[in-house]
């Protein structure tokens, strides 16, 4: 398996002047789980890539140009619940607590094809994601990373070393982890 940024996959298609035959690519895309995370790879990954809103990572099987699966991951912060621990708060603001909000990393998206449903690739993809993560943090900082998941995913996460924080107002829980 080979993690590829889709920036570098951009680079190629633009110099070859067919960006439209990149965005045919992710069209075929089909995560029927998750239709959110399937809409954003097929409607919104490139134009979010080009304007480094949020930069994406493919994960292809070989040589191949099937994407097996995908995670984004961008700049972006969590406000804090007046339901969340002092505790949690002084771990992930270096012990201010007067903060109510605090900038983190996001795994804006994970999702695999439905192709690729049975395989067991979301430890792969979420060790690919922090490693992007620490990188970027060894330029710039930052304290943690977050996701939103679905509240039957919680255990997973859990398990993958995330904590519950919150939840959202989109009712999708706000698991964290520190750098």
């Amino acid at each position: 398996m080979l993690v590829t940024p889709l920036e570098k996959i951009i680079k190629r298609f633009q110099d070859t002047k067919r960006l439209d035959d990149l965005r045919l690519l992710v069209k075929r895309f089909e995560c029927s789980r998750d239709l959110d995370v399937q809409a954003f790879l097929r409607d919104r990954a490139i134009d979010y890539d080009l304007c480094y809103r949020a930069k994406t990572y493919f994960l292809f099987k070989d040589d191949s140009t099937e994407v097996v699966a995908y995670f984004s991951l961008a700049m972006s912060g969590v406000t804090f619940s007046e339901n969340v621990p002092d505790k949690i708060k002084r771990k992930l603001m270096y012990g201010m607590t007067n903060k109510k909000y605090a900038p983190a990393y996001l795994i804006a998206q994970i999702g695999k094809d439905d192709a690729y449903a049975d395989e067991k690739i979301g430890e792969y993809l979420l060790t690919a994601a922090m490693e992007a993560i620490q990188n970027a943090r060894n330029y710039i900082g930052g304290r943690f990373v977050y996701v939103e998941c679905k509240p039957t995913l919680r255990a997973y996460y859990e398990k993958l070393g995330f904590t519950y924080l919150q939840t959202a107002q989109n009712n999708l829980l706000q698991m964290f982890q520190v750098l």
